[in-house]
Order: structure tokens, then sequence, then C-alpha cells
């Protein structure tokens, strides 16, 4: 899930208080500072933050501030990244009752919304930047070959409806919920060993 939090109504909460002219920070003093906070729990999603950072996008994301709150507004998020809307990160937020696994497939999804923001590129689920990045990770972290395309709306037999074209080999396209869900929502587990290794390697 992601939120420009600037671009909407005149609204303060305290994220934003905190974040709003921030310097930027290091790796080291995002790994201490999680540490501090939340111990053991969050130096490890500092690291898998690292890991993920150098694997899938050349180290180029910027470090930014993470938070584990144990409810969230509404309980309906699980994880939510903030941004200014001119390619600054804000914060990534990830539930801290999911435990390791799930927080780790979290922060995943929320680090693609990252990439998307810094890059200046749409954000959105249901758009072609979002499911480019999908098919792109999910073949490099789990060797897989899926096919993600934006529904869009057609007039079928007279009723207004959305499609996702298939791929150009003819393979259907995983849904609407999977994409905005993913990678959990399509089966699709970090391997937490295995990065947790290569970061501290």
């Amino acid at each position: 899930m992601s939120a420009d939090l600037l671009a909407g109504p005149e609204r303060v909460d305290d994220v934003q208080v905190l974040e709003a002219d921030r310097h930027s920070l290091t790796v080291e003093q995002l790994r201490l500072m999680m540490g501090w906070v939340y111990g053991a729990d969050g130096e490890q999603l500092a690291d898998l933050w690292q890991a993920f950072n150098v694997q899938l996008w050349g180290g180029r994301l910027e470090p930014v501030p993470m938070w584990m709150p144990t409810c969230t507004n509404w309980g309906r998020w699980i994880g939510l990244y903030t941004h200014t809307g001119m390619g600054r990160s804000l914060s990534i937020q990830v539930k801290w009752q999911l435990g390791p696994q799930g927080r780790a497939d979290v922060l995943l999804h929320e680090m693609l919304h990252q990439s998307l923001a810094e890059a200046r590129r749409c954000t959105a689920h249901n758009a072609a930047p979002w499911c480019q990045e999908v098919m792109r990770i999910t073949r490099e972290l789990w060797g897989v070959s899926i096919w993600a395309s934006p529904s869009v709306p057609r007039r079928v037999a007279g009723k207004s409806t959305r499609v996702q074209a298939p791929g150009p080999d003819g393979q259907p396209s995983i849904t609407r919920k999977q994409i905005a869900g993913w990678p959990s929502s399509c089966g699709l587990h970090v391997s937490l060993h295995h990065l947790l290794e290569r970061c501290h390697a």
C-alpha cells in the first residue's frame, strides 16, 4: 500500500511531524535506529531492506525510516509506504504482529512502492510499472515466470466490465487481487535465511 501524505487535504499526524524535515539516513544509521527501537526484530528488518535494495535495485533506493506498529488505522492495512509525491520517501510501516516471514514479504511489497515513487513512476497496483516490476522480481527471486497485466474497462456483450490482457504467448494474467497483494497472494514467500546470509557475508 502506498500513500502520498502531502498531496491530499491538510493533515498532520505523528509520522509526518517526525519526517517532514528530516536529514537523509545512511544504511548504518537505519540499522542502529531500528535496533534501538525494536531490538533484533528491527535490525533484521533493516538488514532485509538493505539486502533487497542491493539485489533488486542495485543499492539505488534511499534508506528510509521504518516503523513496526502494533495496530493500524481501522486495522485495514498491514504495510504502508509514504512519500512526498516528488520522488522523496518518507517512511515504510510494517505491522509487527506479522512475524519475521510476514514482515519480510510485506517489506518487499512496500519497497516496490518505494522504488517506483523514487523513480517518479506510478505507484498504483493497477498500473503498468507495478505489473512490470512484479514480473521482473518474481523471475529474479523465485525463478517463476508470471504475467501481470493492469485491468482496463471494456464493453463485453453490452455490459461494462474490466479485462486484463494476456501475455504475448497467451499466458493469462494473474488476478487483480493477486497483483495488489503480491507476493504472498501468489503463494510466494521471501527466503529469509538466504537473504540474511548474503547480507552478513
